[in-house]
C-alpha cells in the first residue's frame, strides 16, 4: 500500500485542489486532475480521513469505506457521469478481492471478458489483468470493447504494481474528440457504419504456433481465447449469443463480424461521441510488420464502412493527431482504483519499465 504522511498531503504532480463547492455529502476535500479543459475528479482518503479525526488506522479499513462509498452511490454515479471517471487514491485495496469488491460499487453486474483482442488473464472471479501486450508496446486510446455487440458501460482499474518509468494510463474524451473534430469530418460520418471483421484460428494449430509473439498476445487471439471454450461449436454459440455474426471459415476456424456506428450519442446525456475502434487494425511502428503477417495469413481484425465507402483522406490520421492533443495522464500510485465511463472516456495505456499489474473488471 502506498505510504502516507501523518499529516494530509498537498495536491501530487498533476492534481489540483478543487472548491468546496466542486463536491456534495461528505466528499468536501478532493483534488482533480486537471488536463487542460478535462477535469476528473480524484476522491482522495487520507484527507477525509484526517477530517474525521480518525487517521491513518481508518484507512486499514475496508469495509468502512465500501459503506461510505455505498452510502454515495448516486453523487458519485453523477460525478462519473458527469467528468467521465473518478480516481480513488489511498484507499486499502492490496488484493484482487479487496479490489473486487470495490468495484462491485460501481458496476452493477462485472463481466466475463468474451471478444477482446488483447490476451490477459483472469485474477479472481470476473477480475482479469488489463493486458499481456510486452512494455515496449503502445497500446492507443479506446473504448473498452466498442468493437463487440455489447460494450460495458464502465470499466474499473486498480493498481496493485506501479511502474516504475511510464506506464499511465491516458485518458481522452470521445465526447470531446467529437466536438474537437472538424464539422465536415462528423457531418459527412453521420449514420455511416463500421463492420469489424475478424478471423479467428485454433490456439494448437501450427499456423498459431508458428506466429511470433507479439502477434499472438495482441493482434491475433485464437478463438479459445477470444470465447472462453475449448470445442469450437460451443465456442460459435456462445458468440452467437453475444450478437455477433458467426461462421466457419475453414478447419477449424471462425469468422466474427460486428457493426457499430462511427459516432454514435451518449445513451445517457445524448451529447454525441466519436465510436469507431480503429486501434485494434492500426499498423503502429512496434507493430507494422507483425501486423502485415498476420493479415497475409488472414488473422486478426479488419474494419470497413458498411456502405463501403472508403474514409476520406487523412481522416483517421486527424482523428489521433486530435487525441495525442486532448489526452492527459496521471502517474499511477498503488491502491489507486480509477473509474471510467466507457460511454465516453477512453483509455490507453503507455510503454514501462519494472514490473506493472493494472487489473481490470467491467460490467
Amino acid at each position: 500500500m502506498t505510504e502516507h504522511a501523518a499529516t494530509p498531503r498537498g495536491p501530487a504532480p498533476g492534481l489540483i485542489r478543487s472548491p468546496a463547492s466542486a463536491t456534495s455529502g461528505p466528499f468536501t476535500d478532493m483534488t482533480f486532475v486537471q488536463p487542460q479543459a478535462q477535469w476528473i475528479p480524484v476522491l482522495d482518503a487520507l484527507p477525509y480521513a484526517n477530517s474525521l479525526g480518525r487517521g491513518q488506522e481508518s484507512l486499514r479499513e475496508l469495509p468502512q469505506w465500501l459503506e461510505l462509498l455505498r452510502s454515495q452511490r448516486e453523487s458519485l454515479a453523477a460525478m462519473i457521469l458527469a467528468h467521465g471517471g473518478l480516481l480513488l487514491r489511498g484507499f486499502p485495496v492490496n488484493s484482487a478481492e479487496e479490489f473486487e469488491a470495490v468495484a462491485a460499487e460501481f458496476l452493477p453486474v462485472q463481466a466475463s471478458y468474451i471478444g477482446g483482442v488483447s490476451r490477459r488473464s483472469r485474477v479472481h472471479n470476473n477480475v482479469y489483468n488489463t493486458t499481456e501486450a510486452p512494455s515496449d508496446v503502445v497500446i492507443e486510446q479506446h473504448l473498452e470493447a466498442t468493437h463487440t455487440p455489447r460494450p460495458p458501460g464502465r470499466i474499473v482499474f486498480n493498481c496493485q504494481i506501479a511502474p516504475q518509468h511510464g506506464g499511465e494510463t491516458p485518458l481522452a474524451s470521445f465526447v470531446e474528440l467529437y466536438d474537437a473534430l472538424p464539422a465536415e469530418v462528423t457531418q459527412a460520418l453521420e449514420g455511416e457504419r463500421v463492420r469489424y471483421t475478424r478471423a479467428l484460428i485454433d490456439r494448437e494449430s501450427l499456423m498459431y504456433r508458428l506466429l511470433p509473439h507479439k502477434v499472438t498476445q495482441s493482434l491475433a487471439l485464437s478463438w479459445q481465447e477470444v470465447s472462453g471454450c475449448d470445442d469450437l461449436q460451443d465456442a460459435r454459440k456462445l458468440l452467437e449469443r453475444e450478437g455477433y455474426e458467426v461462421d466457419v471459415a475453414g478447419p477449424r476456424r471462425l469468422r466474427t463480424r460486428c457493426c457499430q456506428p462511427v459516432i454514435s450519442e451518449h445513451p445517457y446525456t445524448g451529447r454525441k461521441r466519436w465510436y469507431l475502434s480503429d486501434q485494434i487494425t492500426r499498423a503502429l511502428p512496434w507493430h507494422a510488420r507483425l501486423a502485415r503477417r498476420a493479415l497475409r495469413s488472414r488473422l486478426g481484425m479488419e474494419f470497413a464502412l458498411e456502405s463501403g465507402r472508403p474514409f476520406a483522406p487523412g481522416v483517421l490520421d486527424l482523428v489521433h493527431r486530435t487525441l495525442a492533443r486532448i489526452r492527459f495522464q496521471f502517474p499511477w500510485q498503488q491502491g489507486d482504483v480509477l473509474v471510467l465511463d466507457n460511454h465516453q472516456m477512453s483509455h490507453g495505456r503507455n510503454t514501462f519499465a519494472g514490473d506493472r499489474l493494472i487489473l481490470t473488471a467491467f460490467g
